[in-house]
């Protein structure tokens, strides 16, 4: 939170909280009980959590959906608390014992207190599946856009070539690439030596690319088992992985 919506925040907390002070003082009876000075204490504090608790609705960088499910929790204890508050005060302080209107709100804010560590909990758990996504989604898009330009290459390389054995390669390298991409990322992600493996193969491939790129005669017949080789090898990792 900035410095100059704090001090807003502070300001609102220190002005509201005064003047239900002020309001208890003046409607309030004659002679202060402890149930007087309990209710204007619980108000106090029920109104500084209300108002702390604005800024995770309104603030964008705030509004997670740990942050959202928290605060409805929050919100839901502050409502619990004040209905408490007002049956007791209204229907039950001339026949019932004080004690009890203590034990309930106390009892509300340990139900509460459980509540949004669950949530709170869930939320962590939530956040860590979101972020190991989002990481396989990235991951993902780099082995895409990597098998692209490998694809890209060997169109590049060969482009002036016109044979059917071309067309059967390039339909062969397409099917590598497209198992390639369709490795799960996130078994990727805990084998780093297949990552680094399918790399230098990867890369080996592109030699080849960059040798017949720059006028060199290669061996179509040695590119194919190359492919061919790095297929069955993609096969065997998708099936043990």
């Amino acid at each position: 939170m900035k410095a100059k919506n704090f001090l807003i925040l502070f300001v609102a907390i220190l002005v509201i909280v005064g003047i239900t002070i002020g309001l208890f003082y003046l409607l309030g009876p004659e002679e202060k009980t402890h149930l007087f000075y309990a209710n204007m204490v619980v108000t106090s504090i029920l109104e500084i959590m209300l108002l702390c608790n604005l800024p995770f609705f309104t603030n964008g960088k705030l509004t997670t959906v740990r942050n959202t499910s928290i605060s409805m929790q929050l919100f839901y204890f502050i409502l619990s608390e004040a209905i408490w508050m007002l049956v007791f005060n209204v229907f039950l302080s001339d026949t019932v014992d004080t004690k009890y209107y203590y034990a309930g709100l106390l009892v509300i804010f340990l139900i509460f207190v459980a509540l949004i560590s669950i949530v709170g909990i869930g939320g962590n758990v939530q956040a860590e599946k979101q972020k190991e996504i989002e990481q396989s989604v990235m991951v993902r898009k780099s082995h895409l856009a990597f098998t692209q330009m490998v694809m890209m290459e060997y169109r590049q390389a060969l482009r002036d070539v016109d044979s059917e054995q071309k067309d059967r390669q390039g339909q062969q390298l397409k099917i590598l690439l497209d198992k390639i991409a369709a490795i799960p990322a996130e078994k990727l992600e805990r084998n780093a030596t297949v990552v680094e493996d399918i790399n230098i193969k990867l890369n080996g491939l592109k030699s080849y690319f960059q040798i017949r790129k720059e006028s060199v005669e290669v061996d179509m017949d040695t590119l194919t088992r190359e492919i061919e080789n790095f297929t069955e090898y993609i096969s065997y990792i998708k099936n043990t992985l």
